[in-house]
């Protein structure tokens, strides 16, 4: 699988911002931050929270510093800015994460399924939660590489064939249970798939993945809310395929915030 967090990429990133005018809000200043290491120069009157280059590099850094990720609140008071500054710096952070996923394709053998996160809407309805799909890429000894997570408002055909379009290259091997709208829609891709039989280890990794993403998000987080839901997916799949980097985690996060469009 080519993943372009390992591209090795060098020198400055700098993304379209005028880096006289920006002001020194969360999103612009962490243009202006990874373009050049300078604060913006002249904050605009709108902006209520003015902030220095070492809050937004100290904010990269706590980002990636604890495993289980970071809240607005605790960023907020680790950075001294308000809360509405730092849940907009984590918002555009993880746009720019899903961005910067969203530039590669699975490959490979590839487990494929679906699950539910959260539960059913106050009254009862709303069925098992919020269906989201995940693609997980394995290497020649079977081990995880490489993940996707998408929201999804159904598992039809058509929903399951966009998701493998969009998250997995032609001709690939997908690995999946024997659900009905998975055998039409993967007939680009060498399909393997039975009935699933918890007992058999049949796509292990991938139920092991889904299982830290529910912990991850409600350790940190501490809902599962659906407006939101795919941005702290998108956190966790950039984390999981990034684990690798170690120290240089810092670094590949600001390049994403760098390469991406404005959240």
């Amino acid at each position: 699988t080519t993943w372009p967090h390992s591209d090795g990429q060098t020198g400055s990133f700098a993304p379209n911002v005028d880096t006289n005018t920006a002001a020194a809000c969360p999103t612009d200043y962490i243009n202006v931050l990874t373009a050049t290491g300078r604060p913006p120069s002249q904050p605009e009157q709108s902006c209520t929270t003015a902030m220095q280059p070492e809050q937004g590099f100290l904010a990269f850094y706590l980002v990636f510093q604890d495993k289980r990720g970071i809240s607005a609140v605790l960023l907020s008071g680790q950075i001294g800015v308000t809360y509405k500054t730092a849940w907009s710096m984590l918002r555009r952070i993880r746009s720019a994460m899903g961005q910067r996923d969203a530039a590669h394709i699975l490959s490979g053998v590839v487990e494929l399924d679906d699950a539910y996160f959260g539960g059913p809407k106050v009254g009862g309805s709303g069925g098992r939660g919020t269906e989201i799909f995940i693609a997980l890429s394995l290497d020649e000894h079977g081990n995880p590489q490489y993940l996707k997570m998408r929201v999804t408002r159904n598992i039809k055909q058509a929903s399951v064939k966009r998701f493998a379009n969009a998250a997995v290259k032609k001709g690939s091997t997908i690995h999946s249970d024997g659900y009905c709208s998975y055998i039409p829609a993967l007939g680009d891709y060498t399909h393997e798939h039975k009935n699933y039989d918890p007992n058999s280890g049949m796509l292990h990794w991938l139920h092991i993945v889904v299982s830290n993403a529910k912990a991850f998000i409600l350790g940190t987080y501490h809902a599962l809310p659906t407006d939101h839901l795919q941005s702290y997916l998108d956190e966790f799949s950039f984390r999981f395929s990034c684990r690798s980097f170690g120290a240089l985690l810092t670094q590949r996060l600001i390049l994403a915030v760098a390469c991406s469009g404005m959240a």
